[in-house]
């Protein structure tokens, strides 16, 4: 078997420039600097007064897509001129936390009396996420000052989507040569995950492939802190995690469809099983390494993009990452995002980790 390898890349290395408007949750600032800002800030009080303003925030889609990233759009209008540094958007993971107890914060720009911003929050996770606007919050996360700050509006539970919706969906080569194995995650853990497939675009799906043994974890599951520790910064409930083995023909294209029974279905995606064994039978595979998250290594994202469109070029047979993963620093929403990053890759190439 001839193998050939076509890309090969590192990720960090095509990076490229982004939209100041549009902010990914845990990216806009590394976890590192989070973490800092929530120890500054949690011993401190945020007890002042603030005149009115208006916060809103909408999931830009009407159902969760399959990568399980949602777009927010974030709204404010206020009756003061924000200073530069002074006030913040923070998004949390519950709706009674401290104010201090945040997964990202995103400042609000001097003398912006009104504004938006348009952030990717993560479906199917344990968290009840909660945006609010918090006046004097540039001081307190940024220096820990004890001067006055104040909780201005809040939005609790922004939410989009079902709980059995499919999520983050990967595709790998099982043991035999036609051998698949579909995963993805979901909030629901009861109902049978289930995958139809067919060789035709769109159907008819002819084979039906399902399980019932979804799996998770615990913090305890983790050997230490951060990740075992239950936080917006380390371990929250990441969901189900569905996996359903697929026995195929063998260099073959199909077309699947999949869920778990009576939820919802994600749209049609399609894969190849591996090539036929043999002395001249071509393997072509893209490699790459040290992917990140987006924001802080946006070539994460172009790398993904970049590999879709040479696979509609080339055929490819499969992607395998060399490693690094995610960077995720025991943050399971780290993990989760990331995951939604790579599925417009993971889910229709198999992809095979080392």
């Amino acid at each position: 078997m001839r193998a050939c390898m076509i890309l090969a890349a590192s990720s960090a290395a095509l990076a490229h420039s982004h939209s100041s408007a549009r902010v990914s949750l845990l990216g806009s600032r590394t976890t590192s600097d989070v973490r800092a800002a929530r120890a500054r800030a949690l011993p401190l009080a945020c007890t002042g007064a603030a005149p009115p303003a208006r916060l809103s925030a909408r999931a830009l889609t009407a159902t969760a897509p399959p990568s399980g990233l949602v777009d927010v759009r974030v709204d404010w209008s206020v009756e003061w001129e924000p200073l530069a540094g002074d006030d913040v958007v923070t998004v949390s993971c519950a709706a009674a936390a401290h104010v201090a107890d945040i997964v990202d914060y995103i400042d609000v720009p001097a003398g912006a009396r009104e504004g938006n911003v348009t952030i990717k929050l993560p479906h199917a996770t344990g968290c009840e996420f909660t945006v609010k606007l918090v006046r004097g919050g540039g001081r307190l996360f940024g220096a820990g000052d004890t001067a006055t700050c104040a909780v201005a509006a809040t939005v609790p539970s922004v939410r989009l989507g079902a709980g059995n919706d499919p999520v983050g969906t990967r595709i790998a080569f099982g043991d035999a040569a036609g051998d698949m194995i579909f995963t993805w995650a979901s909030l629901d853990g009861d109902a049978p995950a289930v995958v139809r497939v067919g060789t035709v675009r769109g159907g008819p799906y002819t084979l039906t492939f399902t399980s019932t043994t979804p799996r998770t974890y615990r913090a305890d599951d983790s050997c230490h802190a951060p990740a075992s520790e239950d936080s917006p910064l380390g371990y929250v409930f990441p969901g189900y995690f569905h996996s359903v083995s697929l026995n195929l023909t063998a260099g073959t294209r199909y077309y699947a469809v999949y869920g778990q029974a009576g939820g919802t279905e994600a749209p049609e995606t399609s894969f190849k099983t591996r090539p036929a064994v043999g002395p001249d039978v071509p393997v072509r595979f893209a490699a790459f390494g040290d992917a990140a998250t987006y924001f802080v290594f946006p070539g994460t994202v172009s790398t993904v993009s970049n590999i879709v469109a040479l696979d509609a070029v080339e055929d490819i047979d499969f992607v395998t990452n060399i490693g690094d993963l995610a960077y995720a620093e025991g943050s399971v929403l780290l993990w989760t995002f990331w995951t939604g990053l790579m599925w417009p890759l993971t889910s229709q190439l198999p992809f095979q980790v080392t």
